[in-house]
């Protein structure tokens, strides 16, 4: 019974598990009859539901994290779990012991973490790793976004998560993005539709965006569809027309030798080439990072017959593919940088 009463305390308040562990019977015995303490002025003010909550739930104020009060709601059917381990804890807890959730020890109590895992393992869940306080909390704090809660409605159900309103905002809300993704994109789908004058006046909650038409969004997607299919042709027939001829690199995909520098383009015409570089090479303009030089022909054939399912994918290969074409094509490209493959491979 001590055990299914701390859970379910544990469930209902999404409070942390040491704070439930640590309630005393004095807490519990000395607790605030609310009913007797009724203002009418409140009762006034109160719905039919909140009336019949307040005479059903009890409320227990107790020491939290950092010295902070906090309060435990305890449902009608804790209270009748409560009530009878309160009469029979004396049969077979010590009288030193003080705690409500008691071991069988002069002054330790239950774990209602460990108690928590151990009850979640004995029953069939669909997602037993959810089942964490933490978890839950930042579950109540996201729902509670949906409700439009006013500053100080806020600040209490802060207050009963054992945190401030700054750390309920930052951390426990987890997912802002979801509901500003569902709230801003009907304002955005009325202005693209031209209806922003019917919503003025109105907040975003009351913005009903049944009446915009969707075909022009669908007939986009088509068209986009076509158009995609259309670019992937282009594009795979620049790949063969590309790689059946030779294009002035850009300049990291000079051989690796030392970069000269140079101050004209008629100075370094007259260099000689390295005899390395394949016959039909011929030298273009100098950088002042380094020279460059031409893909031949058969760097080009060499690339292609190595890289050809990853050009026809339109897929940038990775480190290891590119050293493996070079190693694959000893002597021709012995001379080009992995780096010049890469980006050779995708031209």
């Amino acid at each position: 019974m001590q055990k299914v009463t701390l859970v379910r305390l544990l469930l209902f308040n999404k409070r942390r598990p040491l704070e439930l562990s640590q309630i005393t019977t004095d807490t519990y015995i000395n607790r605030p009859g609310w009913n007797n303490s009724r203002v009418e002025e409140l009762l006034c003010q109160m719905t039919s539901l909140e009336k019949k909550l307040l005479e059903s739930h009890d409320l227990l104020k107790m020491i939290g994290k950092r010295g902070r009060t906090v309060p435990v709601i305890v449902p009608p059917d804790c209270s009748k779990s409560l009530n009878a381990i309160s009469k029979l804890r004396h049969l077979f807890i010590p009288p030193s012991n003080q705690y409500m959730f008691a071991r069988n020890t002069p002054s330790t109590h239950m774990q209602a973490g460990h108690v928590l895992k151990e009850i979640i393992s004995e029953v069939s869940l669909d997602s037993p790793q959810d089942i964490r306080t933490t978890k839950m909390q930042k579950y109540t704090a996201t729902v509670a976004q949906i409700l439009s809660l006013q500053p100080h409605q806020l600040e209490w159900v802060a207050s009963h998560l054992g945190h401030s309103v700054n750390i309920h905002k930052d951390f426990y809300r987890v997912q802002d993005s979801t509901i500003e993704l569902c709230k801003v994109s009907k304002l955005l789908m009325a202005i693209d539709a031209g209806d922003v004058g019917q919503w003025a006046g109105k907040s975003l909650d009351d913005i009903q965006v049944e009446d915009i038409e969707m075909e022009a969004t669908d007939e986009i997607d088509d068209d986009g569809d076509e158009d995609e299919q259309e670019m992937n042709q282009v594009s795979l027939q620049t790949c063969f027309n590309k790689s059946s001829s030779a294009r002035e690199p850009s300049p990291s995909c000079a051989p690796r030798c030392t970069p000269r520098r140079v101050e004209t383009e008629t100075r370094s015409s007259s260099r000689e080439m390295p005899s390395e570089l394949a016959e039909g090479s011929r030298p273009l303009r100098v950088s002042g990072k380094g020279d460059k030089f031409p893909w031949s022909k058969q760097e080009t054939s060499c690339i292609w017959a190595q890289m050809r399912e990853l050009i026809l994918k339109e897929k940038v290969p990775g480190k290891k593919e590119c050293q493996a074409c070079i190693t694959a094509s000893v002597p021709i490209l012995d001379k080009r940088t992995w780096q010049c493959v890469s980006i050779r491979s995708i031209i």
